[in-house]
């Protein structure tokens, strides 16, 4: 069963090219011609121009205007999903590698000519600043209206948006002189506050989470997100459950903060710690206020200041792969709960940023605007409905009067972008809601806002039940299983209805059984040059499909996975050895295959290193790409030296020892045959100096590549 509703086609759809490159098939492109401001972009260039116009002669110089930049080449979705069945990639891993390594290598081969005229702006004191993305191929840059003029003559440019600001959908706190239950009420009134604990029976009784929660589905090993005023690390209901307490995990891939760059979550104001508890609050000793009360997370700040396009597509390029590695999922977010948004109906902005996060294996829930009950009162990003699944959103019931009647300020459908399509998706509890509060407080709220939360929460819930869901099953599953509500069927009040997590989890072990995946894999190496491998079969393993064999993948030095195996084996033995291999560092990892063909999302991966200190500097990929560095150990500038055969795309980057992309010199780029030559500073791609320590460059032309050691000392 699949959910089908009255839907646009195509509306917002552009055509792809036929480029024979896979990287150009991926991309949408349209003829050159100069780029197009948007109406706001437009009207705010005017309005500074008046100002300057009427300056006096001699005064501060023409008023900057930030803008994002949005290039024609954009990753087509379609076509990106093409290319990933082509190829049989499936599992959440291989799509995750996938996608954000396409959409870093398309913005890598079509930014520079737009960079190199921004720079030269800056050059000439036109430019104050400039950020580029890939998450969406885009660029925010901070000019003054003459600058601009020439900006949107640049033939790559398809249109300018304001960098605009937006608000948190924050609904409110319940004030104490509302007619609420006496335990309910704060001591002489007030904000509703409260120092203990307080349960959230109702909220999680109209969404039917104690079957799930029985059957030991709470979250456990999950991890959700939160684009919100940011979060109380110190809440004792979720504090030991943030990510960037785990060993090895860096503060950077649990915590963004754009605005003030701290380095523990912290809260602007209240509305993004009680955000989180609904997710996954588990205060001690008490009933858990949270759907996924057992999930770990991790959060970025999206608010408080102006230029918020900018910061919201910066936060979505970090949650995409908060540690810089492709190849990685364990710090990749199952759902992004998103409660912001803008009251400009259609704004495109986003859309590229969260169709990407999506095609990575990332979920994004939208809390609908609170600017009920006219028809046709969602905003972006939630009015966007291309598809039954985009953008998917929540509205706010009320789980406190039987019938959960809908809250009265929740947005309606349909999408003001064609006043057909139906919104919201569903709907949840977020009208006398018991939220966390910052302080190791604790509160009643009311809004969208705290609706979204218990529908991310229950994405986490599911992605244990299967991790390997993809973001359209689990869209899906809770559509179809939600409680109708309003009008028969699908409607602009109720959407598909309230969500039911238990008939949800119900039928996502009836409709996509999960393929477990290897446990324990643990490698060593023996007689100088073998590794061996050994690993535990999959646990809990569904009978009527069983566990057929295993596929083995390595990465050499920091280079991708390949899309092909390095062997495949049967069930038994649980073992390989790979024999006689150069020296380097390899990542290995093992898939389960099962007999329907399905391959389980990757075991945990284990990295050797087999070294043989004459060889440091020599290149530890043979012909046909040796790759040499010189001098090596550097204090500074090494040069990179190899014999390139010509024609093809090239690509030539380094990376650290974690296997982390850290400067790029070289992108898609076609040289002629040859010795090819090379400079690394020693710095990443902004420019900052590196820590001493030992790094890999690597090149890839065609289907060749090599990759040396370098030592960078200081």
């Amino acid at each position: 069963m699949h959910p089908t509703s009255r839907r646009s086609s195509g509306l917002y759809g552009r055509s792809a090219s036929a480029f024979t490159p896979l990287l150009a098939a991926l991309a949408i492109s349209t003829p050159a011609w100069g780029g197009t401001a948007t109406d706001e972009f437009a009207a705010e260039l005017d309005a500074a121009r008046r100002t300057d116009a009427v300056a006096p002669r001699g005064s501060a110089a023409a008023t900057p205007i930030s803008g994002v930049i949005t290039l024609r080449a954009q990753v087509s979705i379609p076509e990106l999903e093409r290319a990933m069945s082509e190829r049989g990639i499936r599992s959440r891993w291989r799509r995750h590698e996938f996608v954000v390594r396409q959409a870093q290598e398309l913005a890598a081969r079509t930014q520079p000519p737009v960079l190199r005229a921004l720079e030269a702006e800056r050059a000439a004191g036109s430019l104050l600043e400039l950020e580029s993305f890939w998450v969406t191929n885009a660029i925010v840059a901070t000019a003054t209206p003459a600058a601009w003029s020439r900006i949107l003559a640049l033939p790559e440019i398809d249109r300018v948006h304001q960098n605009h600001e937006v608000t948190l959908r924050t609904g409110r706190l319940v004030d104490g002189s509302l007619d609420l239950p006496r335990e309910d009420r704060s001591p002489g009134g007030g904000a509703g506050l409260h120092t203990a604990p307080i349960a959230n029976e109702n909220a999680l009784l109209c969404i039917n989470v104690q079957p799930a929660w029985d059957a030991g589905w709470t979250g456990l090993g999950r991890l959700v997100c939160s684009f919100d005023s940011g979060a109380d690390g110190t809440h004792p209901a979720f504090a030991s459950r943030w990510r960037g307490l785990d060993v090895g995990v860096d503060w950077s891939h649990a915590w963004r903060d754009p605005y003030n760059n701290t380095q523990f979550p912290t809260d602007s104001n209240w509305h993004g710690t009680g955000v989180l508890g609904v997710m996954c609050a588990a205060p001690p000793d008490t009933v858990p206020i949270g759907v996924a009360y057992e999930a770990k997370w991790i959060a970025a700040r999206t608010c408080c200041a102006q230029y918020n396009v900018q910061k919201i597509l910066d936060n979505y390029q970090w949650a995409i792969d908060p540690d810089g590695n492709p190849s990685t999922i364990e710090d990749v977010p199952d759902v992004i709960n998103n409660s912001w948004g803008t009251g400009a109906n259609c704004d495109q902005t986003y859309w590229n940023a969260i169709d990407l996060v999506e095609a990575a294996g990332v979920v994004n829930v939208i809390a609908v605007d609170n600017s009920g009950p006219s028809p046709a009162s969602v905003n972006s990003p939630e009015s966007r409905a291309t598809t039954p699944y985009s953008n998917f959103s929540v509205g706010n019931v009320d789980p406190n009067t039987p019938g959960f009647p809908i809250a009265n300020t929740s947005g309606r459908g349909p999408s003001p972008c064609d006043f057909f399509s139906i919104k919201p998706e569903v709907t949840a509890p977020g009208y006398f809601v018991r939220i966390t509060y910052p302080n190791g407080g604790y509160a009643v709220g009311i809004g969208t806002s705290f609706a979204a939360p218990h529908v991310s929460g229950a994405i986490a819930v599911l992605r244990q039940v299967n991790p390997s869901l993809s973001v359209d099953q689990l869209k899906e599953t809770l559509m179809v299983t939600s409680l109708d509500r309003g009008d028969v069927g699908e409607d602009n009040t109720y959407g598909w209805g309230v969500i039911d997590l238990g008939a949800a989890v119900s039928y996502v072990e009836a409709n996509f059984p999960w393929a477990p995946v290897p446990l324990n894999l643990v490698g060593q190496v023996l007689n100088g040059h073998d590794i061996e491998l050994n690993w535990s079969p999959p646990e809990d393993v569904n009978p009527a499909n069983p566990l057929v064999g295993f596929r083995i993948y390595r990465q050499i030095d920091p280079l991708p996975y390949p899309e092909m195996p390095l062997a495949e084996l049967p069930f038994f033995p649980l073992t390989f050895t790979d024999l006689d291999v150069a020296d380097g560092l390899y990542r290995y990892l093992v898939t389960a295959v099962y007999q329907d063909g399905r391959e389980s999302e990757p075991s945990n991966e284990v990295v050797e290193f087999v070294e043989d200190p004459a060889a440091v500097g020599d290149g530890l990929i043979e012909a046909p790409h040796p790759l040499i560095a010189s001098p090596n150990p550097s204090r500074g500038t090494t040069e990179l030296r190899y014999l390139a055969r010509g024609g093809a795309p090239t690509t030539l980057q380094i990376y650290d020892a974690t296997g982390k992309r850290v400067r790029r010199l070289l992108s898609g780029a076609r040289l002629d045959g040859g010795e090819q030559r090379f400079a690394w500073d020693g710095r990443s791609d902004s420019g900052l100096p590196l820590p001493a320590g030992t790094y890999f460059a690597a090149v890839g032309e065609g289907d060749a590549r090599g990759a040396c050691r370098i030592t960078l000392l200081r």
